[in-house]
Parts: structure tokens; sequence; C-alpha cells
């Protein structure tokens, strides 16, 4: 075995296998510092050239690709709140707040580091795992996966403080939210209204850009000026703010191993992956963790967690991957096609007589994630000078580079318009105080539950329920809610609610009313379906209706506690001034979104592009025509050459047919 893995060190070694190597890396960290692309894009992009390629090369360059998307995608998430893939959703909840108050070059830092460390520990798991793992994937059947997608939604109530009935309302919602498309096991297409682009279901990314993406923004430009603020003066400019996060990582050494062992765990079970591994982590590192307060502050040890936790699943993905040909995501999914191009075949074959080619994607990772992040290392302090930047000049770029990426999803103007509506949702959502964390969570998870649910119970009828495994992993759900109800590490015991007979009218309660009523809406329209394409909607939708009823008496008879009630894994919504004035500056900042998708039906993608740059940057950004123009041409000359000349998009001619 140590004498193929030095055949496979000479391998990579090789200037060809390097060059590629690098190549690979270097696309993956601009694919996934751009939100809505990722690893299954430059996968998709680099595939076609396997064909030309021997094994080494090819699969250095696809490894070096996909290794480090998770690596450069907490860029956005912490100079903007924006996640540049589902993988780096939760690094915003403490990365963004460090940023805020200028401390973004040692989040980055810390990101960076903690990054490389997950991924080496993800590939010296996957060496080791390689002869003893089938075992335990062999034990996973639709029982056990089905309790661990629902110890997953669990976990939301230790992601808040005091709400939750709030979080695991939520997290139904984002569970009814997976029902719409057409039922894979019946064949009923639930709540799709004769639309054609809702018989697939929702796409992730513009459900998640337009939760995540689009409120920090609006919030971005109601607060003004830079996005670091003044303290950032100092933080983004501090050239040791980058080692200050690496030693806050060296120093929550402990951390960083369970988050790194939870990531490859992950990694392990097919159909996670990178869509949870983020929340799993950081609902660890909360549980975990000492002094728990400031989480979803700004406390670097949230973004320590989620980094290494998302780096080390790979490692964990590939060891099913490679050891029976089931991949775990979507990306080990396109992996698995170019095995195949390559004559390489996952199971025994890959393991003995193809073990170097297998031990050349170990090396291919480790040296993957250890070039990633020396590169975004090295120039942490210039990334992290990007949160100087005016608000108002970069809102324009980053609201087109957010449609461009839904757009991604299924290239329709749907996903815009979905974008835009969920965008206003989470926006609700956060000022009326209601976590997203748990929303993402279910709507990720809830494909998953429902298929695992079904034949569960098809295979195995309702005996598997006291089986030691799914009732351990059962056990552990309870634990964790109970455990959110009563207790919180580092806050104890929870204060009474406090109740009054006076109704209390509230943005709360408007948004908890609404919710309500949807709820009843979802209900009712399953209820004339079949059996079986109605049982899981229908079982779901009763008790988040129950949580619901029971957060609208919440928000109507309780007294709002005097911190300010409960705390969220989520970003506290910075005020804005009075009332009237955060009314008008989201009424103005949504109008500007609703008018780009407006010209985008209208004129096609790239003229409102344009359109919307210039204007933005000329009306609201008080520049000089000239460099609205000049930022507008070369912007739009960058995007429309890299998403159609590259990756070949097919762009919405609009109604005047101008695309």
């Amino acid at each position: 075995m140590f004498e193929a893995l030095f055949e496979a060190w000479t391998v990579i070694f090789t200037p060809t296998a390097m060059a590629f190597l690098t190549g690979g890396v270097l696309l993956g960290l601009v694919l996934g510092a751009i939100p809505g692309l990722g690893g299954v894009i430059g996968l998709t992009l680099l595939i076609p050239f396997v064909y030309d390629l021997g094994p080494a090369p090819a699969m250095a360059m696809l490894i070096g690709m996909a290794a480090v998307t998770t690596t450069s995608d907490s860029i956005p998430a912490i100079l903007f709140g924006i996640p540049g893939t589902v993988s780096a959703q939760a690094t915003i909840l403490d990365g963004f707040p460090m940023a805020r108050r200028g401390e973004a070059a040692r989040a980055l830092g810390a990101s960076f580091s903690a990054s490389v460390i997950g991924g080496i520990l993800g590939a010296v798991v996957l060496f080791c795992a390689i002869p003893v793992v089938r075992p335990l994937v062999l034990e996973f059947r639709s029982p056990e996966f089905f309790m661990l997608a629902m110890l997953g939604i669990s976990m939301v109530a230790v992601l808040s403080r005091g709400a939750v009935a709030k979080g695991m309302a939520a997290g139904g919602i984002g569970l009814m939210l997976t029902c719409v498309g057409q039922d894979t096991l019946s064949g009923t297409f639930r709540y799709v209204y004769d639309t054609d682009y809702l018989w697939e279901g929702l796409p992730l990314v513009a459900v998640a850009l337009g939760i995540f993406a689009i409120p920090e923004l609006i919030d971005l430009v109601l607060a003004g000026g830079r996005i670091a603020g003044d303290a950032a003066k100092v933080g983004v400019g501090d050239v040791h703010g980058k080692w200050r996060g690496v030693r806050d990582t060296l120093a929550d050494w402990a951390g960083v191993l369970r988050s790194s062992a939870l990531g490859v765990f992950v990694g392990l079970i097919p159909g996670l992956g990178g869509t949870v591994v983020d929340w799993f982590a950081y609902g660890l590192a909360k549980q975990t963790s000492r002094n728990t307060e400031n989480f979803g502050r700004g406390d670097v040890r949230g973004v320590i967690a989620v980094d290494a936790a998302s780096n080390a699943k790979e490692g964990g993905a590939l060891v099913t991957t490679i050891a029976f040909g089931v991949p775990g995501s979507v990306t080990m999914a396109l992996l698995l096609s170019a095995f195949q191009i390559q004559g390489l075949i996952p199971g025994p074959l890959m393991l003995t007589r193809q073990l170097d080619a297998t031990l050349t994607l170990v090396w291919g990772l480790v040296l993957a994630n250890i070039i990633g992040a020396a590169i975004c290392f090295a120039f942490v302090a210039w990334i992290a000078r990007v949160s100087m930047i005016d608000v108002k000049r970069i809102f324009p770029v980053l609201m087109v580079i957010i449609f461009l990426g839904a757009f991604q999803g299924r290239q329709g103007m749907g996903d815009l318009v979905l974008l835009v509506s969920f965008g206003a949702l989470g926006w609700l959502m956060k000022r009326g105080g209601w976590p997203r964390p748990p929303l993402m969570l279910g709507f990720i998870l809830g494909s998953k539950i429902q298929e695992s649910l079904f034949l569960s119970l098809e295979r195995y009828g309702a005996d598997w329920i006291l089986e030691p495994l799914p009732l351990f992993l059962g056990v552990l759900c309870v634990i964790s809610i109970v455990a959110g109800v009563f207790y919180q590490p580092g806050t104890g015991r929870r204060a009474p609610t406090q109740w009054t007979a006076a109704p209390r009218l509230s943005l709360p309660l408007a948004l908890t009313a609404f919710l309500t009523v949807a709820t009843v809406f979802f209900i009712a329209e399953a209820w004339e379906w079949e059996f079986q394409a109605r049982l899981f909607p229908i079982a779901i939708a009763i008790p988040t209706l129950g949580f619901i009823a029971f957060q609208l008496c919440s928000d109507l008879f309780t007294v709002p506690a005097a911190d300010g009630g409960a705390r969220f894994a989520d970003i506290r919504p910075e005020e804005a001034g009075s009332r009237a004035e955060l009314v008008r500056g989201a009424v103005e900042a949504f109008g500007w979104i609703f008018g780009l998708l407006a010209a985008i039906t209208v004129f096609g993608f790239p003229v409102a592009l344009a359109v919307f740059v210039f204007s933005y940057m000329l009306l609201r950004g008080r520049e000089k025509w000239w460099v609205a123009a000049l930022v507008t041409a070369v912007l739009v000359t960058l995007l429309y050459t890299f998403f159609d000349g590259v990756l070949h998009v097919i762009w919405p001619e609009g109604l005047l047919a101008l695309g």
C-alpha cells in the first residue's frame, strides 16, 4: 500500500500532472468565489478535455478543481454575506459579522487555514479508510438514511436560543417546499398549477441565493457606507490579521478535528455532502463549545468549524465513489463519469490493479488544498480590502452576479422569478425574526427524507423504527430538540416566558399569520390527492402548522424579552434609522431588483445588465457618467465572454429579442 502511495507521488509530481492540477485549482478558486457556480459547473466544463488526457493529468485537473471550490467560496460569504456555494451558507453566520466590524483578514485567514487542514485530514482518511470502509457504508439502509436526515432537521433546535418553535416551523416549511413538482413515487404533479417550470421542483441555487444573498445586499444598502464600516480601516489593512486567523485555527485544534471528522462522515453518506455539512458542523461547534453567546455575532470558531468540515467532506465522498461506485453528490457523479472515460472502474479494480490511479487522487486532494489555500492566503490582505468598497458601487455588480448565478439552475426566466420571490421572503424573515438556516436545511434534505421514508415503510414496514441504529439516531433527535427548548451551552436554563392578555401587533405577527394561511392552504391542496402523493406533504405540514400556531399565539400574547428576544444562528439585522426610513429604503432597493427582472424580460440578459449597472452607478452611486460607462462595459464584456463564450449559456432574448 505504501509502495503504491510512493509511486503515485512520483506520478502526480510530473510537470504535466502538476500543470493540470494547478490549472484545475485556479479554475476552482474562481468558480467557488462566484455565487451560484462551484464544482458542478467546473467539472461539466472540464470533462470534455478528459478524453485527450492520460489518467494522471486528467484526475489531477478534476480533483484540483473540485477540491478548492469550498476554499474560495468563503470569500463572498465573509465579505458580502453571499455564499459562493451551498457549502458556505453557514460561513456567513460569523464570517460576515467579523468583516463588518473590521476583521475580514482575520476571518479569511482562519477560513483558509481551517480549509487546508480539513482537506488534508480528509485525504488522510481517504487513504486509511479505503480497505475497511465497505462494511460501515453497507450498514446504512433507507431507515438509517431517513433518521440521519431527521437528525439534521432536529439540529435547528440548537441553532437558536429561545425560538425552537420558529426553528422547527421554518424547517417544516423547507420540507414543504420540496413537495413542489412531480412526485417521483406516485407520478402526481404537486403544487405546479399547470406551470411546466415547476414540474422538476424548485432549483436549489435560486432558493439559496434568494434566501441568503439578496437580504444581505438589501441590508447593506440600507446601512449605507462601506461594507465593513470605518472600523475596517484597521481590520482589512492589518497585514497581521490573517496570521491571527491562523493562530485562532491552531488554538481551536480540537474543534478542527471534530469538524473534520464530521465532514468526512457526512461525505461518506450518499446524498448529503456539501448541501448540509456546513449546518451540521456549525450545530456541532455550538453544542460542544464553551461561551457560545457570540456565535452568530462574529465568533471565529464558527468560521473554522464550517470550513474545516466543508473541505474534509471531499475525502469521505471519494471513499464511497471509489470503493462502491456510489457518488455522494452531483460533483462526485460527474467525477465518476470521468473515471469511466479514463477506463477506471470503481470497486475492487480501483482498490487493486488500478490502485495507483486511486492514490493519485489522494495526493491530488492534498496538493490541491495546499495550493488553493496558499494562493488565497497570499492575497488575503488584498481580498479583504474589497470590504472597504462603498456599498453603492458594489451593489449593482453583486446583484448582476447573483442573477447570473441563479440563472444557472435551469437557465430560464423562472429561476430569476424564484430568486426575487425568495429574496423578498428571506428579507421579511430576517426582519421579522424568523431563522432562515432551518428553512434551507429542510429544503435541502426534503427529497432524501421523503424517498427514505417510503422505501423504509415499503421494505421493512414499521418495525425498523425499533432497530438499534435508527432508534439511536431517533433518540439523538429528541435530545437535540429538548436541549434547544430547555438548555443551551454557555447560556444555561432559559427564563420562563411572560404572557399577557393584551394582543401585540408587529411585523413578526404579520409574517407568522401569512405562514399560517400558507400552511393551511398547503394542507387543503394535498387532501384531494391519492394516498401515496399526499402522505408526505400532510405528514410534515400538520406538525409544522402546530409549531406555527404556537408561534402565532406567542407573537400575540407574550412580552418581548429584555435582551431583545431570541438569538438565531443567523445574521442579526442592522437597524437602519426609523421604521419609515427602513420601509422607504427597502422599497427603493427592491424596486431596482424588480426593475432588473423586468428589463431582462423585455430586453434580454446582456442589454438589461448593461442598463441596470450603468443606471444604478449613475443615479444611486453618484458616479460620473464616463466612470459608470467604463465599469459597465468592462463588467458586461467579462461576464458575457465567460458565460456565453466559455460556458455557452443560452441567454433569454426578452420580448424585443435583443439578448
